[in-house]
């Protein structure tokens, strides 16, 4: 049983390499689905991004992908507000969750019509602000995500990078990487002092995410960063529909496997466009 969650382990682990994520928007459903309380589910997921956030680290910054002074900035301040917006999750939540998830789906709505617009890379146009107070409110939106989701809070870190700091795509990926590898570990910490954690799922997962990872961070390397940039956005908007689905779900009990068939179907689409590309490569260099 437990030795199934190897391969789910592998599988997001390709998404949060290729997008700097830590994959738990992915992996909550299916542990929920599986039977794990709310509270279980949450720091399993921190265990995951935890191990896919390290071996992604790992794989962007052998690529030069990585800047860690942005990161550490990034994943102590996320460490900080994760901590603080607990309290205030713990109080809301159950009364506004509706509210918090709209706030969320407008978030995500303005990130992707930001990545959509985008015409050209970064690099020529100025930063918005500088780096310091940039990755510091950078760390601050990510930790509150970190509390609420259970994630990295690298579907925020990225695009922020990208408008304040003006990173390319491929960097900011890299970069997010490294943050998320932080703040999961400073949730996950937290976690490990409140309740009894499955370290079994966790291990399971954690080396699917090392195999799976890398994978993802290679996979990159097959786009230019504005064919990154769209496929972020592709992200966003799946992410958007599965959170509606789960919104809806809580409705219409048989739309309780929606968002996961979604992000499945999505995950598949992109190893299968990954392999055309390589297999089209391949043919070019053949004499």
């Amino acid at each position: 049983m437990f030795i199934l969650f190897v391969p789910v382990g592998v599988i997001i682990g390709v998404l949060a390499g290729f997008f700097g994520i830590g994959g738990g928007l992915a992996l909550m459903p299916v542990l929920l689905l599986v039977g794990m309380n709310p509270a279980e589910a949450v720091s399993t997921s921190l265990m995951f991004t935890f191990g896919a956030g390290a071996a992604g680290a790992l794989a962007h910054a052998r690529m030069g992908r990585v800047k860690w002074e942005r990161a550490v900035l990034i994943g102590l301040t996320g460490i900080f507000s994760a901590q603080f917006a607990s309290r205030i999750i713990v109080y809301i939540s159950g009364r506004y969750d509706f509210i918090l998830n709209l706030l969320i789906e407008i978030l995500m709505l303005a990130f992707v019509i930001r990545l959509f617009r985008e015409k050209q890379d970064a690099g020529p146009a100025p930063v918005v602000m500088p780096y310091v107070p940039a990755s510091l409110l950078t760390g601050l939106f990510a930790g509150f995500l970190s509390s609420l989701l259970g994630i990295g809070g690298g579907i925020v870190i990225i695009p922020l990078l990208t408008i304040w700091q003006r990173f390319t795509a491929k960097i900011a990926i890299g970069t997010s990487s490294a943050a998320i590898m932080i703040v999961s570990a400073g949730g996950l910490f937290s976690y490990a002092g409140q309740l009894r954690l499955n370290w079994l799922v966790g291990i399971c997962l954690i080396a699917g995410a090392l195999i799976g990872t890398p994978l993802g961070a290679m996979m990159t390397g097959c786009y230019d960063n504005r064919a990154v940039s769209r496929r972020l956005g592709a992200l966003y908007c799946v992410t958007m529909l599965s959170m509606l689905l789960d919104m809806a779900a809580a409705k219409l009990p048989q739309l309780q496997w929606g968002s996961l068939l979604v992000m499945s179907l999505f995950i598949g689409f992109m190893l299968l466009e990954f392999l055309g590309r390589l297999l089209k490569k391949n043919k070019k260099t053949d004499p």
